[in-house]
């Protein structure tokens, strides 16, 4: 995460991506077995503006001495 918001702050535009190919990925990039891939994170300058996510109110979520 601290990858990320460095990154952001600096100016890049990042994204996350799992549920790729591993076998794949380490072929392509000649990346030995011996190392554990998870996460790719992609981190670069946009063409365009990227669309808003949405967030919710964190009080919608986020419930303190309450048992629902």
């Amino acid at each position: 995460m601290s990858l990320i918001l460095l990154a952001n702050e600096a100016g890049f535009e990042t994204i996350t991506k799992s549920g790729y190919d591993s076998k794949q990925l380490k072929a392509i990039l000649n990346i030995s077995e011996r190392y554990l891939d998870f996460l790719l994170i992609a981190i670069g300058k946009g063409t365009t503006a990227g669309h808003k996510t949405v967030r919710h109110d964190v009080n919608k979520v986020l419930y303190k001495d309450k048992i629902l």
